[in-house]
């Protein structure tokens, strides 16, 4: 019941009453609103052509995302888990730098999206390299169907890795993704992201909470993130810029 929960939350999303749903969205222009985004992850649609999106997650994480047409978005992200107390490490480098493209597909019915996402990673840090491969670098690809409007929409993808045993990462296999967004107000929205890791021994991670637009380029977002079996529970934040 306690894996289920995540997908629980995102099947009511489309049960809302009108009375929570945003009314009157289009009163006037807001160029900084997010509505591409979860928490890690994103759906099937790319963000508006034109337009940067940097986002900075529990000062560790950021990405920055830039959208080339309604179909192709470039992204990238660089992790500093390297400035984490050794205690909360597991190896002597663990600084992902990561570049990739999504992919949407065309000619497909407005509330119905697929997209595909190539993207390759670095573990930088003090034993970075960049000729010996195995042990630095690896790769991903991932296939996401979200059903829904940009106001409200579920998305269902799977994240499969490729490199040597060598890379900590590439131990795992691949993960299923869950994740789900509804605006609940004019500048509010809930969201949920919930990865369930398909290698043995790996926690199940699920993420919940809301994003709030502020003002100008600027949106916040704060919540819980939990993992199972584990259950080990902490708050999460992170901040948004969109020009």
């Amino acid at each position: 019941m306690k894996t289920a929960f995540p997908a629980i939350v995102l099947l009511c999303f489309f049960l809302l009453p009108s009375g929570m749903q945003a009314q009157a969205f289009e009163e006037r222009p807001m160029p900084g609103y997010i509505g591409d985004r979860y928490f890690f992850a994103g759906p099937a649609f790319a963000q508006e052509p034109g337009s940067i999106r940097y986002t900075n997650l529990m000062l560790l994480h950021n990405q920055i995302a830039y959208g080339v047409n309604p179909h192709l978005q470039l992204v990238g992200s660089f992790t500093l888990f390297s400035v984490l107390p050794r205690f909360f490490r597991e190896q002597r480098y663990s600084n992902p730098l990561s570049v990739g493209v999504q992919l949407s597909a065309p000619g497909l019915p407005d509330w119905v999206h697929l997209s595909f996402s190539p993207e390759i990673t670095a573990l930088t840090g003090s034993d970075f390299s960049v000729t010996d491969y195995r042990e630095s670098w690896f790769l991903t690809l991932s296939g996401k169907l979200t059903v829904g409007s940009q106001n409200h929409h579920v998305t269902l993808g799977l994240t499969r890795f490729f490199g040597d045993e060598f890379v900590d990462y590439s131990v795992r296999e691949s993960f299923i993704l869950i994740a789900g967004s509804s605006r609940l107000a004019r500048n509010v929205h809930l969201i949920a992201e919930t990865r369930f890791d398909t290698t043995a021994g790996s926690d199940d991670i699920t993420l919940l909470g809301f994003r709030y637009f502020i003002r100008g380029p600027f949106s916040f977002t704060n919540g819980l993130a939990w993992a199972e079996p584990s259950q080990e529970l902490m708050p999460f934040f992170g901040l948004h810029l969109k020009f």
